[in-house]
């Protein structure tokens, strides 16, 4: 008797808990411009609460940022950990896979994935168009 509850005890113990079957999602907001489009993601734990930063697309004339959206691949992308707007820090092998999405792009989910100091982390995002309503490109 001793030893089936020493296993249920410890089988209990090895069992995920319902709160970590499903990945954290994190959620911020996104701007686009005429060729790119800057993804904000604040509060990163990884990133000891610092707001995660990814720049997807180029210049404007050119292939626009939405065209990320279909590829269903990993894009190697600039990305920084910013303390403020104003105090950034570039971060290394910087990726991002985006889902595939259609019509207007209200929202965008993905992933994301880079490496600090210490540490390779990977991650969920949903960012929502916070894009200015003046924005024009010619």
């Amino acid at each position: 008797m001793r030893i089936t509850l020493s296993r249920a005890l410890v089988l209990l113990l090895l069992m995920p808990s319902a709160s970590s079957g499903a990945p954290e999602v994190l959620r911020g907001f996104y701007r686009a411009g005429c060729g790119n489009a800057s993804f904000h993601i604040p509060n990163v734990r990884e990133l000891n609460g610092e707001e995660l930063v990814f720049t997807i697309g180029g210049d404007f004339p050119g292939p626009p940022w939405a065209a990320y959206v279909n590829s269903q691949e990993w894009t190697e992308v600039p990305a920084q950990r910013c303390s403020s707007e104003t105090k950034c820090v570039p971060l290394k092998a910087a990726k991002i896979w985006l889902k595939k999405a259609r019509g207007k792009l209200k929202s965008v989910s993905g992933k994301y994935a880079f490496d600090t100091e210490s540490q390779h982390v990977e991650g969920n995002f949903v960012v929502r168009d916070n894009t200015s309503r003046d924005l024009r490109c010619e």
